[in-house]
Formats: C-alpha cells, structure tokens, sequence
C-alpha cells in the first residue's frame, strides 16, 4: 500500500444498487482499497437515511452491497407516473434536495468528524445527487487545509438543459462547488468541455466502464418471442434501462418510425424496438402516436442478471446517444455493457465526433454516426430486409480494461496530493487524464 496517511472518504448515494452509478462507487472503493488501508463511506439512502461504513477490504465491500441488496427489492433508476413527475419538478424548483434531512445529516457527521481527524482527508463526491458535492465543497471551505475535495460528476446537474428549476442560481452553486473542488472527475469528454467552458474547471475523464461485465459467467437462456408483442420472426432490437426526462430524443425516434412506416411498410411489421426498465417518457409520447405503438413494445423493469440475459438474447441492442449539441451529456454504462456482449449495436441519435461515435470507432472499427430521423429510419429498413449482421459489434471486449486502467494513476495521485497538503484549485493542477481509448 501507498500514502496510507490520508484517509479516504466517500459521499455516495445508494452504494448498494444495481444501477450504473453504484457500480462506479463500487468501482471507486476497490481502487481505493488497493492503495488504503480503509475507507469511510457516507452513504445516503432516500431524503432520510444515511448509513457510514468503515470498509477495509474488497470482502468487506461485498458484505455491505450483499447484505443491501438481499433486503432492497430491484427498483429502476427513474420513478415514474405522474406523482413522481411532479415531485420531480418541485424538487427542481424548489432545490430541496440540497438540503434533505439526510443531505445535512451527512454534513454534521463528517464535521464532526473532521474537527478530531489529525490528518489529511480525502474526499470524494459522486453526482448526483448533487447535495453530495456540494456538502464536499463547504466542508472543504470549513477546513481547507485538511480536505482534498474530489467531485466525481457523473452528470451535469445545473449545466442540463432537459431539467427544470432556477438554472441562473443552480449554475451559481454548480460553479461554486466546482471551482473549489481540488480535482474534478467525469465520464464524458463532452461533460468535460461543458465544465471547462462555463466554469474554468479543468475536468479529467474517466469513463463509466462497465466493470460488472468484465467476467460475465453463465448468462441465462431466455426466449424473446415468449414476452407480448415481440412476435416469433421479427427482428428484436433491445435497449436496457431508464430514459430520464430530457436526456434523449424521443421525438426524433418517433420520426423515424413515422418515416419507416410511411416509405417502407413491408419492413414494418418485420422489427420490434423493444424498451426494457422504466421508460414512461417514450410510452406517454407514444400516446399521442397511436398508429406507431405496433413497433414498440415495452418489458417493465429486470432485476440485473434478468435484464442481462434479454440483452444476450436479443438480435441487436439499441444504444440511445444524449440529446443535446455535440451529444455533450453523459455516456452511458449501457455502451460498455453492450462491448462486452459482442452483439451488433445499432446507436441512435450519435453526433459526428462525440464521445460515443470515438468509442464506436475504437472498440468496434466503425461507428454509423446516425443521427436525424431519416438516418435512422433507413438503418431500420436495412435491418428488417438484411437482418443485423452489418452493425458494428465488439469483438474484443477486453480492451475496455484499458479505459479501466486510468482510475488506478488517478487514485493514487489524489492520495499523494492529498498527504503532501493538496496542490491547488483543480483547473489549474488537475492533470490531463487519457480522453479517448
């Protein structure tokens, strides 16, 4: 072990899920494990909880997340129906969940903590949900020369134009927490030019690689043609997860059904876009669409190892990019889930030069970069007349391991900053980390 004088200290949120986020936290305490003799996590559950673990191995680490896990029905990452759609909105709004009774729980604990801590600490701060770095950020205010603050922004909070609420006052807070960060972290080289743009904060990039495919194991069999609506002989292309309210553009892949439907009506009833996990966004648009909803079906959310095998079985796997200019949001886990698969990927609505035309051209020799409604209505109709086969697939998803690779240097530089007193804001010591792969 190296620097073992600095503690480690991690605000997550749900630590325990089967959601991307927490296999990065989890991520997170395993490279830290290798070079600490411990860590301390603060993890918060829902507007009330909040749990501390002192952790001090990778068993350890397994015993926490089994245990939650074991207790914790699956549950998808985006709650839907209209109640949640208008405490969503409020939240936003109203900014409550800055200062959520587990939210300030949080900071009294590790104030406290703080004032007897003889030594250097180091924190690092996953977003979202935001509060978490912004209660890194005043601890790091309160005690400037003991905390080294990490802020791992695994979104933009007020930098998302999809979300609602006072942007002026959010994009305040945002930059003010950034800006006092000691080292800024992100998943996306887009989110990273954001940051850079509008804050001066120098963000390094570390990809949310999906190390929870990294050994795969026995998959289980499933048949596809067995859910309602999927039909026998149809081509079954597959997207997993949750559809966040202003993250993908929903209206465009309307469009383009509209478009195949309307130019190729033989290749129609041949395709099915199948939308596993909580995707009430596409479902609600859908409505006012009634003579499209043939091509969609929908399979409520999959416990993980349920949704895994869906993907295995399906004949192509749909890869949403973000909607906005550049597709300068977050790239998603589900891009390197579906590498270590090795299915043909069809992905939408993916810009020239973003982060995920390059990881479709590093990982699978090409990427189609489809983008506009028309694009993609054509992709449809090759597939549904040729069948998948001519999609860009992974053939070797080993070589995700080297994305991997760069939390390690990262870690151990932020523990040797973090013993030798810090080294200064982030946007002017932060080092560049490997961007691309």
């Amino acid at each position: 072990m190296s620097d073992p004088a600095a503690k480690v200290w991690f605000f997550f949120s749900e630590l325990e899920g089967q959601r991307a986020s927490s296999f990065r936290q989890e991520r997170w305490c395993r490279v830290f494990l290798e070079r600490a003799p411990g860590v301390t996590v603060f993890n918060l559950r829902g507007a009330f909880g909040l749990h501390v673990e002192e952790i001090g191995s990778g068993a350890a680490l397994d015993a926490v997340r089994s245990r939650a896990l074991g207790a914790a029905a699956p549950r998808a990452s985006v709650r839907e129906g209209l109640p949640a759609r208008v405490l969503r909105r409020a939240k936003h709004w109203t900014l409550v969940e800055l200062y959520l009774p587990g939210v300030l729980r949080t900071w009294r604990e590790a104030r406290r903590r703080l004032r007897s801590e003889p030594g250097p600490v180091a924190i690092l701060a996953s977003s979202p949900p935001f509060s978490l770095v912004l209660v890194g950020a005043l601890l790091k205010r309160a005690f400037p020369g003991k905390v080294f603050l990490v802020a791992d922004m695994r979104d933009a909070w007020a930098l998302h134009d999809g979300l609602p609420g006072p942007r002026f006052l959010k994009r305040g807070i945002e930059g003010w927490c950034l800006r006092r960060a000691d080292r800024v972290v992100t998943v996306s080289k887009g989110l990273a030019e954001e940051f850079s743009a509008r804050y001066g904060v120098r963000a390094e990039v570390l990809y949310n690689t999906a190390t929870h495919y990294f050994d795969l194991g026995h998959v289980e069999a499933i048949d596809l043609a067995a859910f309602p609506g999927m039909g026998r002989d149809t081509v079954k292309l597959v997207y997993t997860g949750s559809m966040p309210e202003g993250h993908f553009d929903i209206e465009g892949i309307l469009e383009a059904a509209r478009l195949l439907r309307e130019s190729r009506p033989s290749s129609w009833d041949r395709l099915r876009l199948v939308f596993v996990g909580a995707c009430d966004a596409l479902r609600r648009a859908l409505r006012a669409r009634p003579e499209l909803e043939s091509l969609f079906v929908f399979v409520p959310h999959q416990e993980h190892r349920r949704a895994q095998a869906i993907q295995n079985a399906a004949d192509a796997l749909l890869f949403l990019g973000f909607h906005g200019a550049g597709n300068k949001g977050v790239v998603s886990t589900k891009i390197f889930e579906y590498f270590a698969l090795r299915r043909p990927i069809l992905a939408l609505s993916v810009q020239p030069g973003s982060d995920v035309d390059e990881l479709m051209g590093a990982f699978c020799g090409e990427s189609l970069a489809i983008s506009t409604p028309s694009e993609m209505a054509s992709a449809l109709a090759r597939i549904a007349d040729e069948g998948p086969g001519w999609l860009p697939h992974c053939s070797n998803p080993d070589h995700a391991r080297t994305l991997f690779a760069a939390y390690a240097p990262f870690a151990a530089e932020v523990l040797a900053c973090a013993n030798a007193g810090g080294i200064g804001p982030c946007r002017e010591a932060s080092r560049s980390m490997p961007r691309n792969p």
